[in-house]
C-alpha cells in the first residue's frame, strides 16, 4: 500500500529544525523547548534525530544509525512526525499553509451559509485580544458581528477595543458573570443565525468560520460545531477537538497533545463540545437552553453538550478547521480549579445521568475523590484539602437545584437516547500528554498509537 505521506521523508527532501527550538533537558526527561515555552517530550530517538539535523533523509538516517539500531521505516515516520508537529522543516514540502488543509474557496461559496455573530468573553484579557480579533477580522467570509463581554476588566482591554478595532462592539454586563454566564449573556444579543463563542485567547485560520458555518449549514440536527484546537504555542500539537466524559479522571479534550497526521480526517461527530470556540446554532441554543452559569468554568461545555443530545441534538466537528488555543492560560490559582473541578463534576453527573450509569460513575468518582484526599493529606497539602472538602460543601448546597434540573432535563429528553449512547462516542484514544501535562512524541508513543495510522497495512 502506498503512503500518501511518503513523499515527506523522500531522499530529495532536507530537513532542518524550526527557528526557536530547542533540545532541553529536564531531570531525567529530554524536551524540545519552542517559542512561547512550549514544551514537547522525546526520548534518545527523538534526540537523535534533532541531532541529525540538518540533512537528507538518507543523511539523518546514517547518522542516527551510528547511535540507534533503527529501521529506516521508522526513522520515515519519525520525520513526518517532527514535520507536522512543527518541530521541524522539509525544504520539498510545498503544504503552503505550515501544514494546514487547503483552504475553502470562499469565491464560489453558496449565498446559503447561516449568518454568523462571533461572541467573545474576557476578562482582563489585553494580552491576548489582539490576536483573537485580528484573526476574526482576516475571515474569508464575513462576519455579522463581533461582540465582546467585558466581565469586568480592570486592565487595557477595553480601551484596545475601543482604540483599534472600532467595528467592535463591547458589551458590558456589570459584573463578572464568568464564562458561561457571559457567553449566555452575548448569544442572547447577537443577531446572527449561529453564534461563533470563543475564548480570549484563541487564534482562528483564516477559513474557520467559513468551514464551519458551511458544515451547519449541511447538518440540520448539529447544536454545534467544533473545530480542530491546537495549543497556541506548539501549533503541530492539538488542544482537541470536542472533549468527553469518562467513569475515571476530569472531563477532557479529545486527542489533547496528538499529532495531526490526517487520522481525522473522516471525523466528523464527537460526544461533546469544547467552548473554547465551537460555533452554536442560535435556535438550538433557545431550544436547549442557556450554558448553566452555575458552573463557572469546567463542565459548563459538556452540561449543554449532553442536554443537547439528550434532546435530539448532534455534536459535528470539522478538523479542517483550526484555531490555535493558549490552553490553561487562565484559572493559575490551583485551589480555585480544584474546588470547582471536583464540584462540577459531581454536579454534572447528578443533573445529566440517570439508572446504573449514575450509581457506576458516582462509585468512581467518590472513590478517586477520597483516594486524592488522602495522598494530599499525606503530603502535608492542606491548602488544596481544604479545597476538596469545600467542594464537597458547595455541593451539598446545590442538591434542591440540581433535583429540579434533572426533572427539566428528563422532560425535555427524547425517549430513545440516553447517555450511554453518548458515552459510546468517546475516541478509544485520546491523550498523547505527559501526565506533568506535555506533549509526548517519542517512540513509546509512535508504537502505541502513531504506527498503525501511519502504517495502516501493518
Amino acid at each position: 500500500m502506498e503512503r500518501a505521506d511518503s513523499h515527506q521523508s523522500g531522499s530529495d527532501a532536507r530537513f532542518e529544525r524550526e527557528p526557536g527550538f530547542a533540545l532541553v533537558p529536564g531531570g531525567e526527561n529530554l524536551f524540545l523547548a519552542g517559542p512561547g515555552g512550549g514544551r514537547v517530550k522525546i526520548d534518545e530517538l527523538g534526540r537523535a534525530i534533532w541531532n541529525a539535523l540538518p540533512g537528507t533523509r538518507d543523511e539523518v538516517a546514517a547518522k542516527v544509525g551510528l547511535n540507534l539500531a533503527v529501521g529506516s521505516e521508522i526513522i520515515d515516520d519519525f520525520l513526518i512526525l517532527f514535520v507536522k508537529a512543527r518541530l521541524i522543516r522539509a525544504s520539498s514540502i510545498h503544504e503552503g499553509e505550515s501544514g494546514i488543509s487547503k483552504r475553502v474557496g470562499r469565491a464560489a461559496q453558496d449565498a446559503g451559509l447561516p449568518s454568523v455573530s462571533a461572541v467573545i468573553v474576557t476578562r482582563n484579557g489585553e494580552a491576548h485580544i489582539r490576536a483573537c480579533l485580528d484573526s476574526l477580522l482576516r475571515q474569508d467570509i464575513p462576519l455579522l458581528e463581533i461582540l465582546v463581554v467585558d466581565n469586568g476588566s480592570t486592565d487595557g482591554t477595553g480601551g484596545i477595543i475601543r482604540g483599534e478595532y472600532p467595528s467592535v462592539r463591547i458589551i458590558h454586563p456589570g459584573k463578572n458573570l464568568y464564562y458561561p454566564g457571559g457567553l449566555n449573556y452575548g448569544i442572547a444579543r447577537a443577531a446572527g443565525e449561529t453564534v461563533l463563542v470563543l475564548n480570549d485567547d484563541v487564534e482562528l485560520e483564516p477559513d474557520v468560520v467559513g468551514r464551519l458555518a458551511e458544515r451547519m449549514r449541511q447538518d440540520a440536527t448539529a447544536a454545534a460545531v467544533v473545530p480542530e484546537l491546537r495549543l497556541f504555542h506548539l501549533r503541530g500539537f492539538l488542544n482537541g477537538i470536542g472533549n468527553h466524559v469518562r467513569g475515571a479522571g476530569w472531563g477532557s479534550d479529545n486527542f489533547i497533545g496528538c499529532v495531526d497526521v490526517g487520522q481525522f480526517r473522516d471525523l466528523r461527530e464527537v460526544p461533546s463540545a469544547c467552548i473554547s470556540a465551537a460555533l452554536i446554532r442560535k435556535s438550538a441554543w433557545e431550544a436547549i437552553g442557556p450554558f448553566d452559569a452555575g458552573y463557572k468554568a469546567y463542565y459548563e461545555d459538556a452540561d449543554w453538550s449532553f442536554r443537547a443530545r439528550l434532546a435530539g441534538w448532534t455534536i459535528a466537528a470539522v478538523p479542517e478547521a483550526i484555531v490555535y488555543h493558549k490552553f490553561s492560560a487562565y484559572w493559575k490559582n490551583m485551589e480555585g480549579k480544584i474546588r470547582l473541578v471536583v464540584c462540577n463534576r459531581m454536579r454534572f453527573l447528578l443533573r445529566i445521568f440517570h439508572g446504573p450509569s449514575l450509581r457506576a460513575f458516582l462509585k468512581s468518582y467518590i472513590r478517586e475523590d477520597l483516594i486524592n484526599l488522602i495522598s494530599l493529606l499525606r503530603k502535608g497539602r492542606y491548602s488544596l484539602v481544604w479545597a476538596y472538602l469545600r467542594a464537597y460543601a458547595g455541593l451539598v448546597l446545590l442538591l434542591p437545584g440540581i433535583a429540579d434540573a434533572r426533572r427539566n432535563i428528563r422532560k425535555s429528553s427524547v425517549r430513545n437516547i440516553t447517555v450511554d449512547d453518548i458515552l459510546a462516542l468517546n475516541p478509544a484514544f485520546w491523550t498523547c500528554m505527559s501526565p506533568e501535562g506535555v506533549p509526548v512524541l517519542d517512540a513509546k508513543t509512535y508504537f502505541a498509537y502513531y504506527r498503525k495510522i501511519l502504517r495502516p497495512c501493518l
